[in-house]
């Protein structure tokens, strides 16, 4: 409009128009090389969360968990100690059912019956403490 009204040269025009497609192309460079960067950005971030999920993996394997209640009986490896994945810590047992294996003699046979309550007495080792006295039923193994 400012050409047909004489406000402004052909040249002047030409020379905006110019100006508007090198600012056109600018842009658009400037478009591609934002997807490109936030492409890469974002498989960075799926590698990155991939090894979160590795690491969370790894925690979780960290981890001591006891198969079953019980008190341990053995332990094979100290506190800080390194171990292999799978190897045991220690030997655990629930102590609130046991078995006491009991050899009696021809004699004593007549003395017993299957399902017969006893009293079984065990000692702490220390010769000043009572006794421990659990009673039991009998049955054959």
């Amino acid at each position: 409009h400012l050409v047909a009204g004489d406000a402004a040269t052909s040249k002047q025009l030409d020379d905006a128009t110019a100006q508007v497609a090198v600012l056109q192309k600018q842009i658009a460079a400037q478009r591609s090389t934002l997807h490109t960067s936030v492409d890469g950005i974002d498989k960075e971030a799926r590698a990155l969360a991939v090894q979160v999920e590795q690491m969370d993996d790894r925690l979780r394997r960290c981890h001591i968990v006891n198969p079953t209640r019980g008190t341990v009986m053995t332990r094979y490896v100290r506190a800080n100690e390194m171990t292999a994945p799978g190897q045991p810590l220690y030997r655990i047992a629930d102590l609130s059912h046991m078995t006491l294996r009991v050899y009696i003699t021809g004699d004593q046979l007549s003395q017993v019956r299957l399902g017969q309550r006893v009293n079984v007495f065990t000692d702490s080792g220390d010769p000043h403490k009572p006794m421990h006295r659990d009673e039991c039923t009998i049955f054959w193994t």
